[in-house]
């Protein structure tokens, strides 16, 4: 995965695929959930976004 691409997803510009997120997690050595609830993205705010689309 190139930095480049790293630096899209932390600025907002691409939104990563779960197969994106799973790999940044294993190589975070943590896993997907934790990621979200680190960020304060629960589960309702996920289905939220999901909806609104």
């Amino acid at each position: 995965m190139h930095r480049t691409y790293i630096s899209d997803i932390e600025r907002g510009i691409v939104n990563p695929s779960l197969e994106v997120i799973e790999k940044l997690t294993d190589a975070l050595n943590t896993t997907v959930s934790e990621l979200f609830v680190q960020y304060g993205i629960d589960h309702q705010e996920v289905r939220d976004h999901d909806s609104a689309e």
